[in-house]
C-alpha cells in the first residue's frame, strides 16, 4: 500500500509539474502597469478644428501614459528634410526604433477634456484619470526580414515606381506613402486587393503587375522628399486609427477609413505600428526624391 501511495504521489507531482510548465509556456509575455492623472495638451491653431485639437491632445496623453509606464516612444513623426538631400539619419533612427522597441497599449481609458487660455493662446488638454498599460515583453525576431530591390532614390514627377520584395517568412504586407502634404495606405488598396500575402523566400513584384503598371510618383512642389513605409507582419493586423478608443477596430477597418491626414497622420500610423508586437513586425523605409 505504501508503495502504491508513493507511486501515486510521484505521478501526481509529475502531472502537476508538467501542467505548471505547460501553463508557463502558454502564458503571454505581457505585464500590466497602472498609471494615473496623465495629461496631454495641444494648441488650437487657425488651420485645425477644436475636435482635431482635442484628438491631438489625447494622442499626446496616450504617449505620456506609455512613457510613464516605461514604454519608449521616442519617435513621434517621420521627419522631413528641408534640403534636397534625403535625411538618412532620420530614416535610420526611425527604423531602429520601430523594429527594436517593446510595444505598449493603453487600455481602460477614461479621457476628459478642458479648454484653457495661456499667454494669449488657446489649448485643449486631455487628462487620463486612470489607465492600465499593457506592455508586451518581447524582442524583435531578427530572422524576420525582407530584401527590397529595384527601387530608385530619384524619380521624375508622374514616373512609375516598381520594386521586388523577398521576405524571409510568410508575411502580410502594408505599404504607406509618407509626405509633407498627405499620407496614404496604398497596399492593400481596398479595391482590387483587400489583402496582400507574401510567401517566405518567394520574390514578389510590387505593385501587382497584373493590376498596375507601377506606383505613380507625384510631387506637389518643384522638388519633394517622400517615403514609402513598408510594413510586414506575421499575422493579419488590419490598419486602423483609434479615432474612437471605446469602439475598437473592425476586421476591414483599412477598407472603410477615408484617406486623409487625420486617419493617416504620423501619430495614427505609428500608433498602429506600435500596437503590433515587436516579434511580429518588420519595417522598412524607402526614401525617394521626386522632381517636377
Amino acid at each position: 500500500m505504501k508503495k502504491n501511495l508513493t507511486s501515486l504521489l510521484s505521478l501526481f507531482l509529475t502531472l502537476f509539474l508538467s501542467g505548471q510548465i505547460a501553463i508557463a509556456q502558454k502564458s503571454p509575455k505581457v505585464i500590466y502597469k497602472k498609471v494615473e492623472n496623465v495629461t496631454g495638451k495641444y494648441e488650437l491653431f487657425d488651420n485645425i478644428t477644436p475636435e482635431e485639437a482635442k484628438e491631438k491632445a489625447r494622442l499626446v496623453a496616450l504617449k505620456n501614459a506609455l512613457e510613464k509606464a516605461g514604454v519608449p516612444t521616442q519617435v513621434t513623426s517621420f521627419g522631413y528634410s528641408s534640403s534636397s538631400q534625403v535625411n538618412d539619419k532620420i530614416n535610420e533612427q526611425f527604423i531602429q526604433s520601430v523594429n527594436a522597441n517593446k510595444t505598449g497599449r493603453v487600455i481602460e481609458k477614461d479621457v476628459k477634456y478642458r479648454k484653457f487660455e495661456k499667454d494669449g493662446r488657446t489649448y485643449y488638454e486631455a487628462t487620463i484619470a486612470k489607465a492600465k498599460v499593457q506592455i508586451d515583453k518581447v524582442d524583435r525576431d531578427k530572422t524576420f526580414d525582407a530584401l527590397i530591390e529595384g527601387a530608385k532614390v530619384n524619380y521624375n514627377h508622374q514616373e512609375e515606381m516598381n520594386f521586388t520584395i523577398l521576405p524571409s517568412k510568410d508575411a502580410h504586407l502594408y505599404i504607406f506613402v509618407i509626405s509633407k502634404h498627405q499620407n496614404a495606405l496604398i497596399v492593400p488598396d481596398g479595391e482590387y486587393e483587400k489583402k496582400v500575402f507574401l510567401k517566405a523566400d518567394k520574390k514578389r513584384t510590387m505593385p501587382n503587375p497584373s493590376l498596375y503598371d507601377g506606383f505613380l510618383m507625384e510631387a506637389n512642389q518643384k522638388q519633394e522628399v517622400q517615403r514609402l513605409l513598408v510594413v510586414l507582419t506575421k499575422e493579419k493586423y488590419p490598419y486602423y486609427c483609434d479615432d474612437n478608443p471605446q469602439g475598437g477596430q473592425s476586421e476591414d477597418a483599412s477598407l472603410t477609413q477615408k484617406h486623409d491626414n487625420t486617419t493617416f497622420g504620423d501619430e495614427c500610423i505609428l500608433q498602429w505600428i506600435y500596437s503590433i508586437p515587436a516579434d511580429q513586425r518588420c519595417v522598412k523605409m524607402l526614401p525617394v526624391v521626386i522632381r517636377k
